[in-house]
């Protein structure tokens, strides 16, 4: 942070709060005010992280534009509404759902596919069976006289 933006962020936000949250003497402060003395790489992360909830403190560039705002959730660029520290942990639980809901629906659909086929070639086989008896004219039977017999068999 440069010596412009250290003075603007404090005009923002208050020498004093500045100073009570960071527990700094007045000297410090007043050094780190003028330029005499660098401000540490730490306080600043602080001050961004307290004061303006900006996350790009901590994680860098990736991270521009993720704010906590003052009701501690934390806000997305582009989100109206904030999220929780439990929506937040959820989104992963959810993203582990997903991931086992795709892998079971590949499973599923490559079972379809090996059902299908399974059922094209038990069609061309009774088609098979079908012409062979035409050609020896035998009787094609059909299932439900056949049901019949067995449930009769059966009494």
């Amino acid at each position: 942070m440069e010596l412009h933006q250290f003075r603007a962020f404090v005009e923002r936000h208050g020498d004093l709060a500045i100073r009570s949250y960071l527990d700094v003497s007045p000297a410090t402060f007043r050094r780190w005010k003028t330029g005499q003395s660098r401000i540490p790489h730490s306080a600043i992360i602080a001050m961004r992280l307290h004061f303006e909830g900006d996350l790009s403190a901590l994680g860098g560039e990736q991270w521009e534009h993720f704010r906590f705002g003052s009701d501690g959730l934390l806000y997305l660029p582009g989100w109206k509404y904030g999220w929780t520290a439990g929506a937040v942990r959820g989104l992963f639980f959810t993203r582990q759902l997903a991931d086992a809901l795709q892998k079971d629906l590949a499973a599923s659909q490559k079972a379809l596919q090996d059902v299908s086929a399974e059922l094209a070639r038990e069609r061309l086989r009774a088609e098979g069976y079908k012409r062979a008896a035409a050609r020896n004219a035998l009787p094609v039977m059909r299932i439900k006289p056949v049901l019949r017999l067995v449930a009769d068999n059966r009494r």
